[in-house]
């Protein structure tokens, strides 16, 4: 039969400083216990995992109007983020057309036309009607 076990931790009392050789239980004791005191990441600290943490505390720490005005930030910046995506791909559309084109008129057959721009056979067909 399995038994459900608790360890409790007093912060308080967990006073080990952090090095090299920490464990990573160690490293999340120290940042959680510490995190208030803290104005930036510690060396030792600079792992993805704690890159997030410190990321989701700066947000969490924000007033409201912060939080929103954050918020509305980020969503602006993703909007122009996939503008440029979009016109990128529009871009490398009409170039692939583009020479789809110069490929036909110069003699190249369909097949030969679609490997050359990854366009589909069914699309280069309709570039040469």
């Amino acid at each position: 039969m399995k038994k459900l076990s608790f360890v409790y931790l007093e912060l308080p009392k967990f006073s080990k400083p952090l090095t090299p050789q920490s464990t990573m239980f160690e490293k999340w004791i120290y940042a959680i216990k510490n995190m208030s005191n803290l104005y930036e990441i510690p060396p030792l600290l600079q792992e993805i995992t704690f890159k997030k943490l410190f990321k989701i505390s700066e947000y969490s720490a924000m007033n409201e109007n912060d939080k929103i005005n954050y918020e509305e930030s980020l969503k602006t910046f993703r909007d122009y983020v996939n503008t440029l995506d979009q016109a990128k791909e529009e871009g490398k559309k009409e170039q692939a057309i583009e020479t789809a084109k110069n490929g036909l008129s110069m003699g190249l057959n369909i097949e030969q036309v679609a490997n050359l721009t990854g366009l589909t056979i069914d699309e280069v067909k309709n570039i040469q009607l």
